[in-house]
């Protein structure tokens, strides 16, 4: 390897992105080049959105009211702090980038983006001076916490607020709050940046020194809709099609607490700071082995993933700065798009194997990356569910956006971590490398899901799991440590006593091997070792000779060692992309008051569909619910994922001799066509009836409504695609 391509192994995504786009200005212009022109307009014209921004203007009409788009950057600014000229200084960026005046309006259901001529918004001063000086910095997080999850109005506007806090005479903390369509990561070091050069000149009398822009981002956001057509388009389009075939729709984790129906995206964060000696293994063996170090940490990311969800078949998403021409560098916008990375985990990869298929995975998806993000959603069409993220749901970012001392007219600024308590992804892992050669940052978590004793203790696996790949590149992943030596031998030698199994299961196993009462039971992976607590895996018996049996029990470990039966093995099931644990959903349905017990099935239609039907018997002087009051009910405690399409009510629900329900009788049991809500309205043209059969036939329901959801009718993507091609 020559001294160019060991240079470039070192490189960050961002970089990477930067060396290509300045190779590819070198070469001579194709006749298909696309160059950026600025367009003209009028004042309150309707100009089109960037794919990025359309995308999250229909997820705020989603979320209205919510905070969970809305990004802050914050400041500490040291020294003698000119009030008026600051706040000169961030409205003549107001004026210069057209994006920070911008509102964004609905006609005829599509949005549409309209740039205000004139605005000027105020700095809020807080001084908190008067309260004790040990609480103003608790005080001063806690107010920025509580603007940043202040909503906006995308149609009214302004889009950004400013606030300042003073907590000393010469000491102050500067806050911009916006919402993400207006700007990404990358913009809010453009908008600092010149908000210092601004402040400096201004500080001294002295007019902006800031070159006038050649591009606004509105032109940007036209060219990328001309762009994006025909057979670009297509090329990029098949290409994440076929990437992305048959990847699993959830990435199931050990949750603490059940997913709800609907995301609040109440979050947090935990910190991350890597040692010197791991961080600077990794990248000497980053650049070894040609990858980046992006690419190995995405490894080890996966790895962890994989190994606390039992899946061999991972989706990763990352952003990248989507700005491809220099000339977008200095503008304020949302450029970044989001690539998504499938990892396959399976078949026995050494380190040194898994880590070629990260290469090749991801640079494919770098050269595909121009692709919106929006669109593959839209062109993939998954089931909506309010539950989760469309197509991935952990995130990892490795920062690389350019940086410069921020010191002048008298100031010393300092960047200041904003967090406002919400999290966009299940798990979302962001890192940079700082100046002494760490890598730190932080895991945001979805908080409704994951407890921080949990996240924290999935940390130190991580970091446990990239010490042994950096160590051993030839040893199987799968061998690859998660509990160090000492804790698996506690859970070896304190292996939990027969007794503590359920009733039914412990008759169950006795009636098999009656020399069970001296045995004790282990929670092992599907490579034999010993699962972490919170993994879900398998019950062994272990006797006194150390021979291990499967007991096809699945099971897991509280955080106090304590384990926690969850169902058979032939319980965890696939449907539609989604791993099921019927055991699991049973036990919810059962909260209902009117249900005693509940067992599920999946079961197959006549159009060869797979449904997932629920046996429900009824509780002691109940009656049957009606299907429509009951998937009402069973909306508030489930996502749609997990909903049945098909309820059956029995007298009885026939078991095992081991307490199990008895799948192969329920199987006996015809199945009936899907019953569903009488119509509210019926159709009334040719159009309408024929799109009415169309659903019945497919979904095999008696009834449909024209007001009727497809999906809460037992629809699905795959489903989806059959009306379309009908």
């Amino acid at each position: 390897m020559n001294d160019f391509s060991k240079a470039v192994t070192t490189l960050s995504p961002e970089q990477l992105e930067l060396l290509l786009r300045k190779l590819d200005q070198l070469q001579p212009p194709a006749a298909t080049t696309f160059a950026i022109q600025p367009k003209a307009r009028n004042a309150n014209d309707e100009l089109p959105l960037s794919f990025t921004q359309e995308g999250m203007w229909f997820s705020d009409q989603l979320g209205a009211g919510t905070s969970s788009l809305t990004i802050s950057s914050a400041v500490r600014l040291f020294g003698s702090l000119h009030y008026e000229a600051l706040e000169k200084s961030l409205n003549a960026l107001i004026s210069r980038h057209e994006s920070l005046r911008t509102t964004f309006v609905s006609t005829e259901g599509r949005p549409a983006q309209r740039i205000t001529e004139h605005l000027t918004i105020p700095i809020q001063l807080h001084d908190v001076r008067q309260k004790p000086e040990e609480q103003r910095e608790a005080l001063v997080q806690q107010l920025m916490v509580s603007g940043a999850q202040q909503p906006f109005d995308l149609a009214r506007g302004p889009l950004i607020r400013a606030d300042l806090y003073q907590l000393q005479t010469q000491e102050h903390i500067f806050t911009l709050t916006l919402h993400h369509i207006l700007a990404d990561g990358w913009s809010f070091h453009v908008l600092v940046r010149e908000l210092v050069t601004l402040y400096i000149a201004y500080q001294q009398g002295l007019p902006s020194p800031l070159p006038p822009l050649s591009l606004q981002y509105a032109d940007y956001a036209g060219w990328q809709r001309d762009r994006l057509q025909g057979e670009l388009f297509a090329a990029h389009l098949t290409y994440w099609q076929q990437q992305l075939a048959g990847a699993p729709a959830l990435l199931t984790l050990p949750t603490d607490r059940p997913r709800p129906a609907q995301q609040s995206h109440r979050g947090a964060k935990v910190s991350i700071l890597l040692p010197a000696e791991t961080s600077q293994a990794l990248k000497q063996s980053a650049q070894r082995e040609g990858l980046t170090p992006f690419m190995l940490l995405l490894t080890s990311w996966a790895v962890l993933l994989g190994r606390l969800s039992g899946q061999e078949d991972v989706v990763i998403g990352s952003p990248i700065a989507g700005r491809p021409y220099s000339e977008l560098e200095a503008l304020i916008g949302v450029f970044v798009n989001t690539l998504l990375f499938r990892v396959d985990l399976s078949g026995e990869p050494t380190v040194r194997q898994l880590f070629e298929r990260v290469r090749q995975v991801t640079l494919g998806a770098y050269e595909h990356q121009e692709f919106p993000f929006e669109k593959l959603v839209e062109q993939i069409a998954p089931a909506r569910d309010g539950s989760h993220q469309a197509l991935f749901q952990t995130m990892l970012i490795l920062q690389n956006i350019p940086s410069q001392p921020l010191n002048g007219a008298g100031l010393i600024w300092q960047p200041v971590q904003v967090d406002n308590q919400t999290a966009k992804y299940d798990l979302e892992m962001s890192l940079t490398e700082t100046e002494a050669g760490h890598f730190a940052g932080y895991l945001e978590y979805n908080t409704d899901l994951f407890a921080a004793r949990t996240v924290q203790h999935w940390l130190t696996l991580w970091q446990r799991l990239l010490n042994g790949m950096l160590a051993d590149l030839a040893q199987p992943v799968s061998h690859l440590p998660l509990l160090s030596p000492e804790e698996e031998q506690a859970l070896l030698e304190q292996g939990q006593p027969f007794s503590s199994l359920p009733e039914a299961l412990q008759q169950a196993l006795l009636d098999q091997q009656p020399e069970a009462e001296n045995m004790r039971f282990l929670v092992l992976d599907s490579h034999g070792q010993c699962c972490p607590p919170g993994v879900v895996g398998e019950l062994y018996l272990e006797n006194s000779a150390h021979r291990r049996r499967r007991t096809g029990a699945l099971a897991r470990y509280r955080a106090d060692g304590q384990p926690v039966y969850v169902g058979q093995v032939e319980e965890q099931v696939a449907l539609h992309g989604f791993s099921l644990n019927l055991y699991e959903i049973a036990r919810v349905i059962e909260t209902l008051p009117t249900i005693a017990h509940c067992a599920l099935c999946l079961r197959t239609s006549e159009a060869g569909s797979p449904l997932l039907v629920a046996y429900l018997q009824a509780a002691k002087s109940q009656q049957p619910v009606p299907t429509t009051h009951l998937r009402t009910a069973l909306k508030d405690l489930l996502p749609n994922y997990q909903l049945p399409a098909q309820v059956v009510w029995l007298d009885h629900i026939p078991q095992t001799r081991e307490g199990h329900p008895d799948r192969d009788a329920l199987l006996a049991l015809p199945l009936e066509t899907i019953p569903s809500t009488a119509p509210t309205e019926r159709p009334s043209t040719m159009i309408e009836e024929t799109l009415v059969a169309i659903w019945q036939e497919v979904l095999q329901v008696e009834q449909v409504g024209l007001t009727e959801n497809f999906f809460e009718l037992g629809g699905h993507s795959l489903l989806a695609t059959q009306v379309v091609a009908r």
